[in-house]
């Protein structure tokens, strides 16, 4: 299939991604739509479609901009990947994802198909409550071979891909522009470091095409679509992570929601989705692997409930405090057991989270592993 007629297809002036598709099912091949009789193409388009029956039956105009965009697709190892090829991503051809665009722009290395694929989405003004719960879940997902797709924005989405990094775990971002440029400028190293260890970037826009703030909600569709699950992680009562959130519903793909607490700005979209039922709370790996009924491939082995001799008097205070509750325990309620300041308290149970003993909970919460 010529790859310059499926650009072209893709380009023709007024003509949404549900109908390149019908179209495309009705013709058969880019190709073949640019070799109809005028009849046909007046028939498929209507007389109020003169821009795109134009390109259609003059179509040099359109496939000197496919080849220019060939020409720079290859010059810089950028992946042109069509509908009907299988590098495709084919969670995009599932029939609820009819408005997924036919053609995309990749550079990168990760599998598009891989077997399991997690979006993680929210506020670009994240919090250290979110960025945490973004670590900790994607670094207990280290074994699991798993895709982390997110959208290169500041906040969450910048956290979720740097996780994933640190973990060693492939991570594409799906940006709203073409890819001569990054947006925001800096992510630039971050996404070539994405791009280098395994990862990616892909869109559904040529090269040249201006930023627009319209694009970024309709990129939303394209993480939804590419996740097996999308992870709610901080979210507003409006903005892109509930719009990625309500895709992915539509899409029929699993929603999770950190929870948050009560009258913060950043938690009020995700407690409402899960007070609405729209979305599973999530607390930690074990959640999501288990709303998405998924096996963990590597079975962490039990923790035993004895201290690494490595840890001091206040992590043996905090531990002791917290060994006595089944339940789990507040900052404050800890103070008062412990008798430790609390910039000690709070890097005692950074020890002994990291030492696997102790699990951080909504809230600043904690609670004995």
């Amino acid at each position: 299939m010529d790859l310059r007629y499926a650009i072209a297809f893709s380009m023709l002036p007024g003509i949404g991604c549900a109908t390149q598709r019908m179209l495309l099912d009705y013709v058969g091949t880019p190709e073949q739509l640019f070799q109809l009789r005028h009849n046909d193409v007046v028939r498929i388009f209507g007389t109020h479609r003169d821009a795109v029956i134009h390109s259609v039956e003059h179509p040099d105009a359109v496939l000197r901009r496919a080849d220019e965009e060939l020409e720079f697709c290859q010059r810089h190892d950028i992946q042109i990947l069509f509908s009907q090829d299988a590098d495709y991503p084919q969670r995009l051809n599932r029939e609820e994802c009819s408005d997924c665009p036919m053609v995309l722009y990749y550079k990168g290395s990760a599998r598009l198909n891989a077997p399991r694929t997690v979006g993680i989405v929210g506020s670009r003004r994240a919090t250290d409550y979110g960025r945490g719960n973004v670590e900790r879940l994607v670094r207990d997902l280290k074994e699991e071979e798993i895709l982390v797709v997110s959208g290169l924005a500041l906040g969450i989405d910048s956290a979720s891909h740097r996780a994933a990094l640190a973990s060693q775990l492939p991570t594409v971002a799906v940006v709203a522009h073409g890819l001569e440029q990054i947006y925001p400028p800096t992510n630039r190293d971050l996404a070539s470091r994405m791009v280098a260890q395994g990862g990616g970037v892909i869109t559904e826009y040529p090269h040249g095409t201006k930023i627009v703030p319209g694009y970024f909600p309709a990129r939303n569709r394209i993480i939804a679509a590419l996740s097996d699950g999308i992870v709610v992680v901080e979210a507003a009562k409006k903005g892109g992570a509930l719009i990625t959130a309500n895709i992915a519903l539509s899409y029929n793909r699993i929603l999770f929601a950190f929870p948050g607490r009560v009258g913060d700005t950043y938690s009020e979209g995700c407690n409402r989705i899960i007070a609405n039922q729209k979305a599973l709370m999530v607390e930690n790996a074990d959640d999501l692997l288990y709303g998405l009924n998924w096996q963990r491939k590597h079975p962490k082995q039990a923790t035993q409930a004895a201290l690494p001799l490595v840890l001091g008097d206040d992590e043996e205070k905090a531990f002791a405090a917290l060994n006595k509750n089944a339940e789990a325990m507040a900052v404050e309620t800890l103070l008062t057991a412990t008798e430790l300041p609390l910039p000690a308290l709070t890097a005692a149970l950074l020890s002994l989270e990291l030492a696997g003993l102790v699990r951080t909970l909504p809230g600043n919460r904690y609670r004995r592993v």
